[in-house]
Order: structure tokens, then sequence, then C-alpha cells
């Protein structure tokens, strides 16, 4: 019997109205839509938690050292961390099929951002994560599924 992501108030990613999962599958079930995941990650870098946002959005976390890049997949079409019209640079990223904003503010090579991609009727974001970064998770995209 399927009981839903437990709530969870102490994480440092994960706020008091968020609930917590123990993997991919269980967030897809919890929010009831079926959504993409990056297949590969940064060198280095691995999932720190996942969790249901505001009771539709699902957020990934991924980490390696000081670096935290958040995931977010969300029906329709709006940017999911809200902070797309924030921050001061705005680029245009091409990645396989998708046309992907990138804004942040700085525009050195390494410097990190918010970007936001639109695939059918799904909404995507990868935040605090640098062009690369950004070009290497939304290029390999998969159904949720397929990470357990």
């Amino acid at each position: 019997m399927f009981t839903g992501c437990n709530i969870r108030w102490n994480g440092s990613d994960v706020q008091s109205n968020d609930e917590a999962c123990s993997s991919v599958s269980e967030l897809k079930e919890n929010l009831g839509f079926d959504f993409m995941v990056p297949s590969e990650l940064p060198d280095g870098f691995s999932v720190l938690s996942i969790y249901k946002h505001k009771s539709n959005v699902a957020v990934i976390a991924y980490a390696s050292g000081d670096q935290t890049i958040y995931f977010y997949a969300e029906r329709g079409n709006k940017d999911p961390t809200g902070k797309l019209k924030k921050l001061k640079y705005k680029t245009s990223l091409s990645v396989g099929s998708y046309d992907i904003a990138f804004v942040r503010d700085d525009t050195g090579d390494d410097a990190q951002g918010v970007a936001v991609w639109m695939s059918g009727n799904m909404s995507y974001a990868l935040e605090y994560a640098t062009a690369e970064q950004v070009k290497l998770m939304a290029g390999s995209l998969v159904p949720a599924d397929t990470t357990g």
C-alpha cells in the first residue's frame, strides 16, 4: 500500500511544507504525473535529496562538495523556480530539441544561474548550475521510470 512521501522538517534544502521521498519512483507516484530526469550528472555529483514541493513540483537536489544543483519538473508552462525574471544576465542555450533560457548574476564561464525550458506540457529547471552543467544534464533527460 502506497503511503506517499514523508514530511521532513529538518532537511537543509527541504522546507516544512515539502515532502521528502526515498526515490524518484516514489516521487512520481506521489505527484501522479510523468516527468523526465537527468541520466548524466557532472563529475562528483550524486543525489542529495528528492522531494515534492508545493504539492505539484518534483525537486531533486544533486550535490558535490560545496555545490548543490536543484532540478525541477512541473506541469504547465511556467518557471518552476520563480527566479527567471530576477537575475541580470540572460542568454539562450540550445540543447537537443530544447531552447533553454539561462539567467545569472554574473557573465563568467563558471557563473551559476537558473535554466528554464519547456517540453510538451511540462516545465523544467536547473538552479545553481553553470552553462556546461545545464548542457550535460538537460541533454541527458530520460523518463523518471528509468532511474528508480
